[in-house]
């Protein structure tokens, strides 16, 4: 089949008068662009005045407030309209977390407008019940919101005036009642325990072949610990480098099998000696000056 041949339209030469006709067209043109573009910055700059007036008109006539709100409730209640209304909660994470005081920090309703949920309000009411740690909240469109919480882990068992309590690591003072299952935890020990309680379980938990061994810990004069152990025995901890002390006795009860000898006391608070009194009253006291760190 034969190729059918290109045809090349040769364009016809402007003339000078019809060039500057379309530049005259071009001019206009761009002159009705800037004058609209200059209408609407002043319409935008009247409006603009117009509102700042009328609200400060409200706010000094007290009247700001009712119309804002006025405002927001119509907007939810047409948000509401269209279906997005809160229909059903979904609650992850609560073992131990009371449920009223739970309801009681969300402090809502069924049918509610679920987008005029104060999510960050209601988070942080949350995190207030002393048994979440954390809480997170996300809207599930329409009409489910997700509540996901964490709760604070019992970690140690607070004697103060007679009274004992259930502490976390960070020494929230937890309720004692939702906590049924069978806890074994170290009895702590003196008034200013909530404040400490974090620095001293991680300390245990430096030598994890000594923590079973741990029954207390008892806080001294505000400043430092006496870790008790199994079989009656105490350990003094120095007010500084409590952690160095820890581990220099745990590598005495590795070396020389402390725990297994006849003593009542291990004072630790010297760095380069080690003082150990044994259970007979009238042998002296043992004084080991090989207890360096290494």
């Amino acid at each position: 089949m034969p190729r059918r041949a290109r045809v090349k339209v040769k364009p016809q030469a402007v003339t000078r008068a019809q060039a500057a006709a379309e530049f005259g067209r071009k001019k206009a043109k761009l002159k009705r662009k800037q004058s609209h573009r200059r209408m609407i910055l002043i319409g935008a700059g009247l409006l603009a005045c117009y509102s700042a007036a009328g609200m400060w008109w409200l706010s000094h006539t007290g009247r700001f407030g009712g119309v804002v709100e006025g405002v927001g409730t119509r907007f939810w209640q047409a948000t509401s309209s269209v279906g997005f209304t809160l229909d059903q909660v979904l609650l992850t994470g609560r073992n131990h977390a009371d449920i009223k005081a739970v309801k009681d920090a969300l402090q809502i309703e069924q049918g509610a407008p679920i987008l005029a949920l104060p999510l960050e309000q209601m988070q942080q009411r949350l995190e207030a019940v002393p048994e979440i740690k954390r809480a997170a909240i996300a809207r599930k469109l329409p009409g489910i919101l997700e509540v996901a919480i964490t709760e604070r882990l019992p970690a140690a068992l607070w004697q103060t005036n007679g009274k004992l309590r259930l502490i976390d690591r960070e020494g929230v003072v937890l309720n004692q009642e939702k906590y049924r299952e069978k806890l074994a935890l170290p009895l702590v020990v003196g008034a200013d325990v909530p404040a400490h309680v974090g620095p001293l379980l991680a300390l245990l938990d430096t030598v994890p072949s000594l923590r079973t061994e741990v029954v207390a810990a008892v806080r001294v004069g505000g400043r430092r610990w006496n870790i008790e152990l199994t079989h009656h025995v105490t350990v003094m901890l120095p007010e500084e480098a409590p952690e160095a002390a820890w581990k220099r006795f745990a590598k005495l009860v590795n070396e020389k099998a402390l725990l297994s000898k006849a003593i009542r006391s291990v004072d630790m608070r010297m760095e380069d000696r080690v003082f150990i009194m044994p259970i007979e009253e009238h042998r002296s006291m043992i004084t080991l000056t090989t207890a360096r760190d290494t």
